[in-house]
Formats: C-alpha cells, structure tokens, sequence
C-alpha cells in the first residue's frame, strides 16, 4: 500500500513549486486581470485550492489539479487581456471531478443523521487513527470518516501528539480538517441539499438568490428564498423537540448565507445574550433573531416581531460585532410552525447623532409557498 508513503506523496496533485513552473506567464497575467499582487493571488489559490495531504509524515501539501486547471484556462485564451468576457473566479471545480458528493449524499441518505451535529464537528480538526484511514472496510461497515478521508474532502494538517517516542505510523493517529475552503463550501452544500432533499446541482440557484438578496439588504426576497429551499426540505430533519427545531433552522438558513462573499455564524455571545445567527458581508453586520409561531393570524406575527425586537434591544445584540466602516442591522425572522417557512421579517437600523437616536423600521410579511402560489413565489 503505497498510499500514505511519504515518496508517493505528491503523484495526486501540484505542489506549488510545480504550479510556479508549469503556469509561470500565466500567473502574473491572472494577478492583473483580478487587480491584485502576485502574492495575494497566491493566498487565494491557497485559500481554495491547497490542503491536500494524505502521506504519513504529514510532509506535503497539494494543490487540487482539476481546480487549478479550470481557474487557470481562461488564461490561455488568446484574448483574455482584451476580452472582458474572460474572467477568473475563484469557484469550486473539484466536486465535479472527485465524486464525493455523490458519495457523501448517498452516505447521508441511507442513515439519519443530525446536521447540525456534522456540522459543528467537522467545522474543527477531527482526531483519525491510521487504522480508519487505511484499513478496508465493507460498504455496510463503512463510517463517515473514512468517506471523507478517501473522498479527500477532509486530509491529514498534523500528526497527532504520540503517546510515545518510538511509535509507528501504524500506530499513528492523524488531526484533519477540510481540506480548504473549496471543499468546506462543497461539504456545506452536500449538508444543505441533504436537508433540502435535493441535489448540489438543483439548490445552487436557489443558494444564489439567498446570497443576492442578503448583499443587497432586500430582507423580503430573503424570506421569499429561503422558503424555496425550506418548501422542499425533508420532514425527518426536524426534530419534534422544540429546542431541537430552532437549531435545525438556524444551521439550515446559516449553510443557505455562507459564500464567499458571506461569512454566516450562529449563536454569537455578547456580555447580555445570545442571537441566533450572525451573517457579514462587505459592508454590513446582519445579526438574526428567530421566532417560530403558531398561530397564522398576521396580529400574531406582528406581536412576535414587537417581541423580539424588544429582546435584542434588551440585550444590544451586535455591540461587540461593531467594525469601522460597516453598518449593524438587526434582522427578524418569524417561522411559521404550520407551514415550516418564513412568515414574516422585520429590520431594525439604529443612528445616532447629537439629536439622539434614530431608529429605521421595515417589516411585513411573507406568503407561504403552497401548491396554488408556487408560480408567483418564484
């Protein structure tokens, strides 16, 4: 087996050396064409593209082939300096060449599994033993981690601290993360078509639409978008317990605003409180606070928005998130338990001035998508 040898480590990808020669004109031309140094296009393609590492010393670290190729052809058009059709996008290219989606949702389907659990878990290095990493196993007797070491989505940072001196790398054990961004993005997304009860290809316009409408602050289209996606989603992802229910949703609207434009976290503290989901973009802070409801009169719903409004008053949520240059709006959501969609929304923008503050206020509310609506949703 000569997979984890440390002489065969680098026969599965570019190192960056190999990179430097092989697109040496092409790097400078990719660097003005994006409008930034040699070095931070490095940090990009590291970003995206880089982390692979499955030989036993942890000792060399590889780039994904397919995914730089595809970043890199537009270069060698002949027209890409003058054509501005020609661009250059950091996008995820290599869960079109490895399988692993398939394999993960395949994986995901045949158990029921806690995504929000997943998710936390494989959003920090995970600790694997050579054993799992190598050892052949049935498909009946296969594990998650071994899906997603062979499928290379999460690959070796760092040996793990030995407990002895003089131990083997059959003994060894292996801290791992997702391989890099490209492949945290990718993973993310096979967790959210899973909940959505569909496939990577069919949920990245609706993904699009979520992100456009949370970069250009239309709060409503949000809502309206997030319910294309929750419309479809699988039953058995809600957990009946009450607390559990508030957590799927704030994982499942979380993995709809991540990108890389986006950076979406939940439960963010400050010294008063909690809310429930914090999403930044280029010039604005969103902290959300979400409400479900049972009740469908629109009394009921503007009640709860008065309700929550007053709690993220009470505790300041987003007083620590405050960034020079960027605005904090406040962001209610009201989940309706009846149809499992958003219902309806509020913003709140605070200004301050000598005259004092100035709050800006816009609400209203969301139709659930039913079967006689679909056409006028989309």
């Amino acid at each position: 087996d000569l997979s984890m040898h440390p002489r065969y480590a680098d026969l599965v990808g570019y190192t960056k050396e190999e990179i430097e020669q092989s697109f040496k004109r092409y790097i400078p031309l990719a660097a003005n064409k994006l409008g930034i140094t040699i070095a931070e296009l490095w940090e990009c393609l590291e970003r995206n593209y880089d982390g692979f590492c499955f030989d036993n010393q942890a000792s060399v670290k590889l780039y994904s082939p397919f995914s730089i190729n595809n970043f890199f052809a537009p270069v060698a058009d002949p027209d890409f300096q003058t054509e501005s059709s020609l661009q250059l996008t950091f996008e995820p290219f290599w869960m079109e060449s490895a399988g692993a989606a398939a394999a993960l949702r395949s994986f995901l389907s045949a158990r029921k599994y806690d995504v929000t659990k997943l998710l936390e878990t494989y959003s920090k290095p995970v600790i694997i033993h050579n054993n799992t990493m190598t050892s052949p196993v049935r498909a009946n007797e296969v594990t998650l981690d071994q899906i997603l070491v062979q499928s290379g989505m999460l690959s070796i940072k760092e040996i793990a601290a030995e407990p002895m001196p003089s131990s083997t790398a059959a003994t060894r054990s292996y801290k791992c993360e997702l391989t890099n961004y490209e492949v945290a993005s990718e993973f993310r997304t096979v967790l959210l078509a899973y909940m959505a009860n569909t496939d990577e290809k069919s949920i990245y316009p609706k993904l699009l639409q979520v992100q456009k409408a949370l970069l250009i602050g239309d709060i409503a289209k949000l809502g309206n978008s997030l319910n294309q996606l929750l419309c479809n989603s699988r039953y058995d992802v809600f957990d009946e317990d009450d607390d559990k229910k508030e957590r799927v949703y704030r994982t499942f609207f979380k993995l709809c605003m991540m990108s890389y434009l986006v950076n979406a976290s939940d439960e963010v503290s400050n010294n008063h409180g909690r809310c429930d989901l914090v999403a930044k973009t280029n010039d604005t802070i969103y902290a959300f606070e979400l409400k479900r409801i049972q009740s469908d009169t629109s009394e009921a719903k503007f009640n709860l928005l008065d309700e929550a409004e007053q709690q993220m008053v009470k505790n300041d949520y987003g007083n620590n998130l405050i960034e020079e240059g960027k605005l904090l709006i406040w962001v209610v959501l009201v989940i309706s338990d009846k149809y499992r969609q958003v219902c309806a929304w509020r913003t709140i923008k605070r200004t301050y001035s000598a005259a004092g503050t100035q709050i800006e206020r816009h609400d209203g509310l969301v139709e659930p998508i039913k079967v006689e609506n679909q056409e006028e949703a989309k």
